[in-house]
């Protein structure tokens, strides 16, 4: 039997097929994530406005997204809440604790968020000076800075550097005649 509840349209009926989408739908992006991973929703929630009353009873409001406590659970009563975005995105498989702090509240920024990143993922201590890259050429045994010989050569650093890549440093021997 159909329900008319004239909700259809409506931001949390879209919450509500989102979610079903997420855990049955094998043909949306996020499937992988969510029914791909065995992640499905209480009969309860089968209808919209079973799903309709335990929003309306548990804090919905326009302003909120609906996040599983447990990441790994499933859509249920019990394992669902109405949140911020800032509060879900804290609430992901993908972060990293350091410590007892998630690494997204300890970077300052997006760029200082992927350093910091990055440098876990690599096994570099998070103290660790940052320090820029120096990379050293040796040509007829003097050796220089990228820079140092783009200064040299009198060509700029980029265009020295993409030499380099392309053709190695014998190129550069022949052509600046170092």
């Amino acid at each position: 039997m159909r329900e008319y509840h004239g909700m259809k349209g409506t931001r949390l009926y879209g919450i509500w097929q989102n979610m079903k989408n997420r855990c049955r739908n094998c043909h949306v992006a996020c499937y992988k994530d969510y029914g791909g991973r065995g992640i499905t929703f209480c009969k309860e929630w089968n209808s919209f406005l079973g799903f309709y009353d335990w929003a309306v009873a548990n804090g919905y409001n326009d302003n909120l997204t609906l996040d599983r406590i447990d990441v790994n659970g499933n859509y249920c009563p019990s394992n669902c809440r109405f949140v911020t975005r800032r509060v879900q995105s804290r609430n992901k498989r993908n972060n990293i604790l350091v410590g007892d702090r998630l690494l997204c509240d300890i970077a300052k920024n997006k760029k200082d968020y992927r350093f910091l990143r990055e440098r876990i993922i690599s096994g570099i201590p998070l103290d660790r000076p940052k320090r820029k890259l120096v990379r050293l050429i040796t040509v007829k045994g003097q050796t220089h800075s990228l820079r140092g010989w783009a200064r040299i050569l009198g060509i700029n650093s980029g265009l020295l550097h993409y030499y380099l890549e392309k053709y190695g440093v014998k190129h550069i021997e022949e052509k600046y005649g170092c």
